[in-house]
C-alpha cells in the first residue's frame, strides 16, 4: 500500500511540475518596445496600446521603407518592430509618444513609420539614451520602428537577452519522473536487505 501511495504522489508531483512550466508566460509582450508613455496636448496621460504584428510588414510600410532607404542612402535600414495601435478615448492631438527601445543610441539612425489608411508618415524621433520621443498630429492605425542595420542587430540582441521564451520542459519532467519511479522501486528493496 505504501508503494502505491508513493507512486501516486510521485506521479501527481511530476504532473504538477509540468503544468507549472507550461503555464509560465513569455516575457515578450511588446516586441522591441520595453516601455512607453503617451501624453496629449493638455499633458494628460493617454491610454495607448501597441499590439505586436508578427511576420512581414504590409505593402505601405514596405514601399515607404524602400523610398526611405533611397532618400537616406542607407540600404541597411530595417524594421525592428511593427504594431497595431489602439488609442482609448478622444485625446487632444498632437500626442507626444516616448518609446523605450533597448539597443538604441545617439549614433543610431532611427525612424518611426506611422500609418493611417494607405498613407504612411516618416517621423525622425529625438533620441535620449534608449528612449525615442516623437509627436503625432493625428490618429494613426499602425506604427513601425526602423533602424540602421548595425542598430537593428543590437536591438535584436538586447531584446533576445531580456525576452526569453518559455522553454519546453517535457524531457526534464520525464527524466524526473523516471528517476522517481526507479527510486520508489529500489529504496524499499534496500531497506528490506
Amino acid at each position: 500500500m505504501k508503494k502505491i501511495l508513493a507512486l501516486l504522489l510521485t506521479v501527481v508531483l511530476v504532473a504538477v511540475m509540468g503544468v507549472t512550466v507550461y503555464a509560465a508566460p513569455s516575457a515578450e509582450a511588446q516586441g522591441v518596445i520595453s516601455g512607453m508613455t503617451v501624453v496629449d496636448s493638455n499633458d494628460d496621460d493617454v491610454s495607448f496600446a501597441l499590439k505586436k504584428i508578427d511576420g512581414k510588414v504590409n505593402k505601405y510600410f514596405y514601399n515607404t521603407l524602400t523610398e526611405l532607404k533611397t532618400e537616406k542612402g542607407d540600404k541597411s535600414l530595417k524594421v525592428v518592430g511593427h504594431y497595431d495601435v489602439e488609442v482609448e478615448g478622444e485625446p487632444e492631438y498632437p500626442l507626444t509618444v516616448t518609446l523605450k527601445v533597448l539597443g538604441i543610441s545617439k549614433t543610431s539612425s532611427v525612424y518611426i513609420l506611422a500609418q493611417k489608411g494607405k498613407g504612411v508618415v516618416v517621423i525622425t524621433p529625438e533620441i535620449d539614451g534608449n528612449k525615442l520621443t516623437f509627436t503625432v498630429d493625428e490618429e494613426f492605425e499602425k506604427l513601425a520602428v526602423v533602424t540602421d542595420g548595425k542598430t537593428a542587430d543590437k536591438v535584436e540582441k538586447e531584446n533576445d537577452v531580456l525576452s526569453p521564451q518559455t522553454a519546453d520542459m517535457s524531457v526534464y519532467v520525464a527524466i524526473a519522473a523516471f528517476i522517481s519511479l526507479v527510486a520508489i522501486a529500489i529504496i524499499p528493496k534496500k531497506i528490506k536487505d
